[in-house]
């Protein structure tokens, strides 16, 4: 993958197909998209997202992050949803000891304690008319872990989930990344060199291959770890039909007048 999968949508740095080069067979192009948050689209951002065809955006954030900066999707017929998952906001990373709490250790927490809306974000991409929108606040982590899920239900190679996760690093970089500083100070966590940096801006492949190997070790598989959050195999088939199901003209949202 290269950065030409990124998508230059106004107000996102890291806006872009998920499984780019996954084989469409599995996953059809423009199916499912991932970003970081959408706060800031505007006219030309939301039109943008209608012509791509989203219909249904997975909004993972906190209550605390979606009040402070909701989507902007007023005014369109894509239907929003907010599934918070535990860990991975600013706040929760200010409460964390960086030496002790690395990626690993936070990706183990949100798949153990919030399993529930992992797969209420999974149901909701799997039920969409047209292209689902999963986002965060980065669109690294909890973002990460969800499309790296649905990638594995999809059927995808651990190391096309592995590239797509990757690329957030880069797209991160500069901008965002400065902004993230100033909203982090916020909160009372000053983002020094080292494990703190890993955790609020780097996207290393190995933290994607280490959670879904953690969670195939501590679950028996990945099936299996779906079904005790209450992602079943009939959820699973509906997702793999929806992911691989070019999208049609008439699912396309248009704009509400």
């Amino acid at each position: 993958m290269t950065d030409s999968t990124r998508i230059p949508i106004p107000g996102t740095w890291n806006f872009r197909p998920a499984g780019a080069t996954v084989d469409v067979a599995i996953l059809a192009p423009g199916r499912l998209f991932r970003s970081d948050a959408i706060d800031a689209l505007g006219d030309i951002g939301r039109a943008e997202l209608v012509s791509l065809g989203v219909t249904t955006v997975v909004d993972l954030r906190s209550a605390e992050e979606v009040a402070a900066h909701p989507d902007d999707i007023a005014g369109s017929a894509m239907d929003g949803l907010t599934v918070p998952i535990f860990t991975g906001s600013a706040a929760d990373y200010a409460s964390l000891d960086p030496s002790a709490f690395g990626l690993a250790t936070v990706y183990g927490i949100m798949t153990s304690r919030s399993g529930d809306t992992i797969a209420a974000a999974l149901r909701a991409v799997a039920g969409a008319p047209g292209a689902s929108l999963v986002h965060c606040t980065a669109g690294k982590d909890r973002t990460g872990v969800v499309v790296a899920l649905a990638l594995t239900v999809a059927g995808a190679t651990r190391d096309e989930i592995a590239a797509d996760y990757a690329q957030s690093e880069g797209f991160l970089a500069g901008e965002w990344a400065d902004r993230f500083r100033v909203r982090a100070q916020v909160y009372g966590w000053t983002i020094e060199p080292g494990p703190a940096e890993e955790l609020a801006f780097r996207s290393p492949e190995s933290a994607i291959r280490g959670i879904l190997a953690e969670l195939e070790e501590r679950h028996g598989s990945i099936d299996a770890y779906l079904d005790e959050i209450g992602f079943d195999e009939s959820d699973r088939a509906a997702l793999r039909t929806t992911l691989a199901t070019p999208i049609a003209e008439t699912a396309v949202a248009a704009p509400v007048d």
